[in-house]
């Protein structure tokens, strides 16, 4: 056994193996005595680890090889930090190599793999934790392993981010960022919208911090371009301590400006990129945040709500004439009139139609010299066909190693999980994260013909906190089949809502354990059953149309702009294009809310058709009631029907001869 050591500044870096075929010279070696226990504790490891040039393979930080025999008794590697290593931070090469325990080894940052096993033998793993791994970042396994069988790993427990493995050459470096060490700000921008000239914007901050152990000088803050600072920085800024700089934008001029935040401390010039627009004297209005990112969220359901706040930073008050959204989203606010300093709140919903990613925009129109302020807006739909599984965490009853729970809800069908032998019940769980509505899980084993037919007898559980499960599909055997269905189970159910979804075997025909190489989990219809606005944002036409009020006005979820047919023409009518058929039992008919649209009865009747070309009555022909005194919106229920194409045939209106909508709401069932 031999133990490098490099010098790194003034911390010693240690690296240890058996003793190789070639030395290198900056290598210090220290023989040890085999057969004996060797400890090797509380060490850091930073940025160590190379190219192997003769077999183009990166070297670990922490390598062990066997090339001469491997002699040593046990060796327990335990509170070890393995920070920034270019290639992998732990190694297995050449002969058969065990009896390795890593306990409590904290792995930070790697350019290639977590661990990399080269070689036969054995090692037992208890919370060696893996992060900023370059595979895994990358969308593959974390660890490296051709090895099968031949490479045991013990799993001890609090382990993370080091399964499962691939087998796929040598990937490219992607070298770990270095750690900040000396003073930094954040953010590196800042943007103040738009401000009318002759006023000042609210004022934005920039943390700088010193991360450093001894204090740092502070030797100029500065500011160019129209902008102005204050700070709390002093002439100096304390050990691991922190001020903050206080940014102000008070345009002089209008049109776009730029300018720079400078801050040199501590030897280190940081600086902030400045943005900001002038305005003409009036009302100004911006939109914070400037963009909302909403989490996946199941076709038909709705995330939860995200705010915006729109202020007027001008001189005069504003009035907003118009708030809406496009895409997969609605809203509702409070924006009417704003005074000078005054702001007022828009409510934003997410209710993807399709899985996918999706985008919208929310756009504020106003009397405002810098109108619209717009947010972008962005999203993703998880459809009946997403495996939400896919990534998430897993854990069994027991595990048969290497055969890790974890390989049940990775992306590589070969690998599986196996749970300790001879002994049934056994189970595997994944947690979904959050709780969904769910209606068929797939289950696989590997596809491989080498492994034979088999009947695995299981019953599918669920449970939204992770203790107390209830029985979703009671007990029966599920046949996996290499041949006639390339071994893969699929079970149907009514949907339920959980958020751990759990297999539990009781009997394998093929091996005297549970066995799964994947264990996918779908959800089920519109997730939570909640009806959806299915017109929103879609086609819309009409027979005709007056001036600017055009047939898409009534489906962009703002109540303030409307469609109104040709004047002095009936019967009209306006229909909205769902995409699809869906089963819909309900509408929602507006016209704008305001007083000025005096109390009016339309007669209309609602038709549907699949093909846009023939009709079917949906309901029959009735006079409907809007009064601005109770919102101006009328609600019509029928049995759920399904078709394409939604119409709404006019034939009369008291109010106004047209016919006239602000928003046409055709709900789900």
């Amino acid at each position: 056994m031999v133990l490098h050591g490099h010098r790194h500044g003034a911390r010693l870096l240690r690296q240890f193996r058996a003793e190789p075929e070639h030395q290198h010279p900056r290598r210090a070696a220290i023989h040890l005595h085999p057969g004996g226990l060797t400890t090797i504790s509380g060490n850091t490891l930073i940025r160590d680890g190379d190219l192997d040039p003769n077999w183009q393979f990166g070297v670990g930080a922490l390598w062990f090889g066997g090339s001469q025999g491997w002699g040593p008794g046990p060796i327990n590697v335990s509170n070890a930090l393995i920070e920034q290593s270019p290639y992998e931070a732990v190694q297995w090469v050449e002969g058969t190599i065990s009896n390795v325990n890593l306990n409590n080894v904290t792995i930070a940052g790697t350019g290639t793999f977590a661990l990399q096993e080269q070689t036969g033998g054995t090692a037992s793993l208890t919370n060696v934790t893996a992060t900023g791994v370059a595979q895994a970042s990358a969308g593959n396994a974390p660890s490296y392993s051709c090895e099968g069988g031949n490479f045991v790993i013990t799993d001890g427990g609090g382990s993370s981010g080091i399964a499962p493995t691939q087998c796929n050459g040598w990937p490219a470096p992607v070298f770990p960022p270095y750690p900040v060490t000396g003073v930094n700000t954040t953010p590196s921008a800042l943007s103040f919208g738009s401000a009318a000239t002759g006023t000042t914007a609210a004022a934005q901050t920039v943390t700088v911090t010193n991360p450093a152990s001894a204090a740092a000088s502070v030797s100029s803050i500065s500011v160019s371009g129209g902008f102005s600072q204050t700070s709390t920085c002093g002439s100096s800024i304390a050990a691991n301590g922190s001020c903050t700089v206080s940014v102000k934008f008070s345009p002089a001029a209008t049109g776009a400006r730029t300018g720079t935040l400078t801050v040199n401390a501590g030897g280190v010039t940081n600086t902030v990129s400045l943005s900001g627009t002038g305005t003409a004297p009036g009302p100004v209005l911006n939109a914070a945040p400037g963009s909302l990112s909403f989490a996946g969220t199941i076709v038909g359901s709705s995330a939860a709500t995200q705010t915006v706040t729109v202020t007027n930073s001008g001189t005069t008050a504003a009035t907003v004439t118009g708030v809406a959204v496009t895409g997969d989203f609605s809203q509702t606010s409070n924006c009417t009139s704003i005074a000078v300093g005054g702001s007022c709140t828009v409510t934003v919903k997410f209710t993807p139609t399709t899985a996918g990613s999706r985008t919208g925009t929310l756009t504020v129109t106003s009397n405002a010299n810098n109108s619209p302020a717009t947010v972008a807006l962005t999203g993703s739909g998880i459809g009946s066909t997403t495996n939400i599984a896919a990534g998430r965490p897993a854990s069994a009853s027991s595990v048969n190693s290497p055969y890790a729970a974890a390989n049940i809800t990775d992306a590589d069908p070969s690998t599986y999980w196996e749970s300790a032998n001879g002994s049934f019940p056994q189970w595997a769980q994944v947690d979904l994260g959050q709780s969904y509505r769910i209606g068929k899980i797939t289950l696989r084993l590997p596809p491989s013909t080498a492994w034979g037919a088999r009947t695995e007898t299981l019953s599918v559980l669920g449970s939204t906190d992770g203790s107390n499960f209830s029985t979703i599909v009671g007990s029966a055997g599920y046949t996996f089949d290499p041949n006639a269905n390339n071994n893969t189970v699929t079970v149907t159910f009514n949907a339920t809502t959980v958020r751990y979804v759990r297999v539990n075997i009781t009997a394998n025909t093929g091996w005297a354990a549970g066995q799964l190489s994947d264990f996918a989990v779908f959800p089920s219809g519109t997730g939570t059953g909640t009806p959806v606005i299915l017109s929103q944002n879609q086609p819309a036409s009409a027979s005709g149309y007056t001036q600017t009020y055009v047939p898409a006005n009534a489906v962009d979820g703002n109540t303030s702009t409307y469609w109104e047919s040709t004047d002095s023409a009936f019967p009209q009518w306006f229909q909205v294009d769902l995409g699809a058929a869906k089963s819909f039992s309900r509408l929602v008919l507006d016209l704008p809310p305001f007083s000025s649209w005096a109390t009016r009865t339309q007669t209309l009747a609602i038709q549907g058709s699949t093909d846009g070309s023939t009709f079917t009555t949906i309901v029959a022909s009735a006079g409907y009631t809007f009064d601005p005194s109770t919102g101006n919106t009328v609600t019509i229920t029928f049995p759920a029907a399904s078709y394409r194409y939604v119409r709404a045939n006019f034939t009369a209106n008291t109010g106004w001869p047209a016919g006239q909508l602000s928003e046409f709401q055709v709900w789900s069932s």
